[in-house]
């Protein structure tokens, strides 16, 4: 549909979508497998943000096989995996559009897993620090860690937020009002 869209609207003399990139095979099948966001050349094209349904879409295929590896190897195993092999995929799609997404995802499964472990509170507030200071002396050296790192912050904050329910960053995002706008905003 996006396709016919662009063809409609953005025809000139020859089919582009709406950046002026000529509509080519490669952008028409890396969307149709959803895989444009490998491709740092097909990543934005047809209609940008299509990249974040590509990821959601393998978020989708991968939850079963993050889920059996935490299952056997653990938490921390499993998100140093993860890291490698999004690291891996990074690289050889050399940086391809949002791939690091793949691995925020895990970190936020991280987040909600240690939510509900109580032990794991005294190391939340000393790796939200940590990660936090980190981000200063990676963002321009490495953007990807940069933002796993953002990632990681956000992640253990959550989790200290819904252990601590007496903090005021609980009674904030817990306030009635704001509360509702989230039973509906992500949909």
């Amino acid at each position: 549909l996006g396709f016919l869209i662009s063809l409609l609207f953005a025809f000139r003399s020859h089919a582009q979508d709406y950046l002026g990139n000529r509509i080519s095979w490669l952008m028409i099948w890396s969307h149709v497998a959803l895989v444009q966001n490998w491709i740092p050349k097909q990543a934005m094209t047809v209609d940008g943000p299509l990249w974040s349904i590509a990821v959601e879409c393998q978020i989708y295929l991968f939850f079963p096989i993050l889920v059996l590896l935490r299952h056997r190897l653990g938490r921390w195993v499993t998100l140093a995996l993860w890291f490698i092999l999004v690291q891996a995929l990074a690289r050889a799609t050399h940086d391809g559009g949002y791939v690091g997404m793949l691995f925020i995802f895990a970190i936020g499964m991280l987040g909600a897993d240690l939510a509900f472990r109580p032990a794991s509170r005294p190391w939340l507030l000393p790796g939200i620090v940590l990660s936090t200071v980190v981000i200063f002396f990676t963002y321009n050296w490495h953007r990807t860690l940069a933002e796993s790192l953002i990632g990681m912050a956000t992640a253990l904050l959550m989790a200290y937020l819904v252990q601590v329910r007496t903090s005021v960053g609980n009674r904030i995002l817990g306030w009635k009002p704001l509360a509702w706008v989230g039973t509906f905003s992500y949909s």
